[in-house]
């Protein structure tokens, strides 16, 4: 299920529109399947915000 973008995100997207798209691409290199598969570091991201929490 797609994710509800927050009003703030999307007014981000419409003034800095390279920036998003930069950063998107960096989301989607960094979660990639590899070493560790997608799974794994989703729990890891999942685990790193609870611990910050």
């Amino acid at each position: 299920m797609p994710r509800k973008k927050e009003p703030s995100f999307t007014s981000l997207q419409e003034q800095l529109p390279d920036i998003i798209k930069a950063f998107k691409g960096l989301h989607d290199a960094a979660t990639k399947g590899g070493v560790l598969s997608v799974k794994v570091k989703e729990l890891m991201l999942i685990a790193v915000s609870v611990a910050l929490r």
